[in-house]
């Protein structure tokens, strides 16, 4: 079983573009922790398993037993298909989407830095709505 989970950790690292060492410091580990996990020597902690969802929308349940999808949400971290497609098109419906996908294929970094943006929106606009409800729902109880 750790041996399964290694692997789709290592699936899930290499389609969201990074290295041991990058994931490491995202997760607050050192890269060797993070081969450990993938060589099945260790599995990851609960609390390593929650950043990796925050950071990266991964499915805990795909992690731990290879069902459903490898992420949460429909942000792909690799422009191979139509999934990216269903990306671009949720930020700017109007925009030529072709020309976009052949452009991020060109530059890692780039991709990269729109995928944090998406990411880091997505959160804002979850965590603003969280807010609001709060906020409804104390105006009620007054």
């Amino acid at each position: 079983m750790r041996y399964e989970i290694g692997k789709r950790l290592r699936l899930i690292r290499e389609r969201i573009g990074i290295t041991q060492a990058g994931l490491g410091d995202k997760l607050g580990i050192q890269s060797q922790h993070v081969s450990k996990y993938e060589r099945g020597e260790t599995v990851p902690t609960w609390e390593n398993l929650i950043k990796l969802t925050e950071s990266y929308d991964v499915n805990i349940n795909w992690l731990l037993t290879g069902k459903g999808n490898m992420f949460l949400s429909p942000v792909t971290y690799s422009l191979e298909g139509e999934e990216d497609i269903s990306l671009v098109k949720d930020l700017e419906p109007d925009s030529q989407i072709e020309e976009i996908i052949i452009e991020l294929k060109k530059d890692f970094e780039l991709k990269n830095l729109i995928y944090d943006y998406i990411r880091h929106y997505r959160k804002l606009r979850i965590t603003t709505a969280r807010l609001q409800d709060k906020i409804d729902n104390m105006r009620q109880k007054l």
